[in-house]
Parts: C-alpha cells; sequence; structure tokens
C-alpha cells in the first residue's frame, strides 16, 4: 500500500527510469535511430496517463485527451 506522500514518487518512477535511458543514448526508435528529445518527450508523456492520474490524484485531460502544458510540465519538472 502506499501513502499520498509516496504516491507521486512512485508515479515519477517510470518516466524517471525512462529520462536516464534517453539521455544515456539506450533507447532506439523501430527504425534504430534515437529519438530526438521532442519524440522522446511526446512518446513518454502519451505513455505516462496512469502516472500522472496516480502523482495528482486526479485525471486533468481536457476533452481533447490532452492535459493542460502547465500540469504536464510540473509533472516533468
Amino acid at each position: 500500500m502506499r501513502t499520498d506522500e509516496q504516491r507521486p514518487h512512485i508515479a515519477l518512477g517510470g518516466f524517471a527510469a525512462e529520462y536516464l535511458l534517453f539521455k544515456a543514448d539506450r533507447l532506439q526508435k523501430q527504425d534504430g535511430q534515437p529519438p530526438s528529445e521532442k519524440e522522446f518527450i511526446d512518446f513518454a508523456i502519451g505513455n505516462a496517463s496512469e502516472d500522472r492520474i496516480n502523482f495528482f490524484g486526479a485525471d486533468h485531460s481536457g476533452p481533447d485527451g490532452f492535459w493542460p502544458e502547465d500540469v504536464d510540465r510540473k509533472f516533468m519538472n
């Protein structure tokens, strides 16, 4: 069981691991090339939906399915 205090730290674990792999040039796209920073961020944010909900304790996605940019930035920082 995780506490409310632990919840955001656990939610960020997956993103942090992916980010470290990206920075170490250990990620590859299907074509064998490393992703650009924009490609990595777009993919990671798209994949982090459940983690963001756990981090903030609520789903803040808008009608278009996207989260507000300032909320995404807070999650990434």
